[in-house]
């Protein structure tokens, strides 16, 4: 029993005297580790994320990630101590390098990896990683800062078949100065920023280690204005914008409808657009359309289109001092010519009704077209393109008719006795010829200037088919007398003569 309590008790005493040996030993406490994150002006940076990793190598000795030992954020206070304990690694022969992995919440899919790390257990070091980043600035080439403005990042690599490929890795968008700084490992990247309908804009640029990469970036832009007759901006117009394309004939046809846009309270609108060249369609009234063709933008470049619509201003005056003829009602019609090249009104566009003495404007693209009003037809109202057309409508003492009296009212004898001529017998030849009297007259005169009563309007065109008198001859007439046509022109005194109504009886 003796020798048992003597072997004990020596036992004992090797477990005492070992006790300080195992505290002193330089593998038993693990190492506390200050992690530390800073851009690339030494700025501690906040809420980074990391993970550390045994580092380990495969059969070709090339570096790999092996088991996670600690993980950790900076927060608030842009640091962050852990815990390594690397004593088991060291046993098996394993080494003691490690791999912090460390990256921000947007750049989780592209984060940094620092590599061969020496951790010693026992120790309280400091590790502090520099960032290297981007800051994305957008503003349209107008010098308008784009703030929220969403864009997304891609990384530029080679698969494994040694081809250029690409991979999204953040999404995110501008903030109120529009910027926005994220922290990226060295790479080469591409910025695209989507602009609407499927449109994007893109720029390629490198990231530098422990550095920050300003990339400010300019997308293009056009910017439109839209003007009325009296050159004012019109609020809320609308308009669109098409990609501009060539037929196999190379002749320019529409492409791809890039969007429909209005000119907002401004009456003016910038539209975020890639390099290219598009066709900008204005409305006008009557479902008319401008169309704006070859508007080129170059890469990052800016563009401006103040266009003014083209127009027709229709005047009415009424001079005839009858209340009830203070309002006048027409039409406009697009112009056409038909097989032989005559003008013919071919659709309607646009109605009106004017008060005396007011004006209506109608937008409308610039070519020909044809106004009604009442039974009077006018051909050729030319409008040019960014100009404004008048026309006007006169009431003068008695309303104008230009359609000759029913054979009732004015009988054929009449014709006979004073240019010695039967009256033709087609009243439609006599409205085209009496038409035609009209236009001749105008083209003198001017337009709405011709202000002869209904009664003698008739004679004017009778001495104008049947005495073969000119325009010219008639025109002086209305202005000057009737010295110079037929004295039935002014004054029908004759129909009371004797020689008439001898005339009269001996034709019945």
């Amino acid at each position: 029993m003796e020798k048992y309590i003597k072997i004990a008790l020596f036992s004992l005493g090797l477990l005492i005297f070992s006790l300080p040996v195992l505290a002193s030993d330089p593998f038993s406490n693990p190492a506390e580790i200050d992690v530390r994150v800073r851009d690339h002006s030494g700025n501690l940076l906040k809420d980074v994320s990391f993970i550390v990793y045994h580092q380990v190598k495969d059969a070709d000795g090339k570096k790999m990630i092996g088991k996670k030992v600690a993980s950790g954020n900076t927060g608030n206070l842009g640091k962050k101590v852990i815990k390594v304990n690397v004593k088991s690694f060291i046993e098996r022969g394993e080494g003691d390098r490690f791999v912090f992995r460390i990256y921000t919440k947007e750049s989780k899919n592209k984060p940094f990896y620092f590599w061969d790390y020496v951790i010693t257990n026992n120790t309280h070091p400091t590790k502090t990683f520099r960032l290297s980043s981007v800051k994305v600035t957008l503003n349209s080439s107008g010098s308008n800062i784009l703030e929220n403005t969403k864009f997304s990042l891609f990384i530029q690599y080679i698969d494994t078949e040694c081809h250029c490929a690409q991979k999204k890795i953040i999404h995110s968008s501008t903030l109120s100065k529009g910027c926005k700084e994220l922290f990226l490992p060295e790479g080469d990247y591409i910025l695209e920023v989507p602009i609407g309908r499927g449109l994007i804009s893109k720029r390629e640029f490198h990231i530098f280690p422990n550095k920050r990469t300003n990339l400010d970036y300019k997308i293009s832009s056009l910017q439109v204005s839209i003007r009325n007759y009296n050159n004012k901006l019109l609020p809320k117009a609308k308009f669109e914008i098409y990609k501009q394309s060539y037929d196999i004939d190379n002749n320019v046809i529409f492409g791809k409808k890039i969007g429909s846009y209005d000119t907002g309270t401004t009456g003016t609108k910038n539209v975020l657009l890639p390099g290219g060249v598009y066709i900008v369609r204005f409305f006008g009234d009557g479902k008319q359309v401008y169309d704006l063709y070859d508007q080129e933008l170059t890469t990052s470049g800016y563009r401006t289109i103040d266009y003014k619509l083209s127009s027709l201003k229709v005047n009415f005056y009424n001079k005839s001092g009858n209340k009830k003829s203070n309002t006048v009602k027409g039409s406009i019609y697009q112009q056409k010519l038909d097989e032989l090249g005559n003008p013919f009104a071919y659709k309607k566009l646009v109605n009106f009704k004017i008060n005396t003495n007011r004006s209506q404007s109608f937008n409308l693209p610039y070519g020909r077209y044809v106004i009604a009003v009442g039974k009077d037809t006018n051909f050729n109202i030319e409008i040019l393109e960014n100009k404004t057309s008048e026309f006007v409508v006169t009431r003068n003492v008695e309303k104008f008719s230009y359609k000759f009296l029913s054979p009732q009212k004015q009988k054929s004898p009449v014709i006979q006795f004073i240019y010695g001529k039967k009256r033709l017998g087609s009243l439609v030849e006599e409205q085209r010829q009496a038409i035609i009297l009209k236009q001749e007259l105008e083209a003198i005169l001017g337009r709405g200037r011709i202000g002869v009563p209904k009664q003698h309007w008739h004679i004017l065109v009778n001495s104008y088919i049947y005495g073969e008198y000119s325009p010219a001859e008639i025109a002086d007439t209305i202005t000057s007398g009737p010295q110079a046509v037929h004295p039935s022109i002014v004054a029908p005194s004759w129909r009371k003569s004797n020689d008439y109504k001898k005339y009269l009886k001996r034709v019945k």
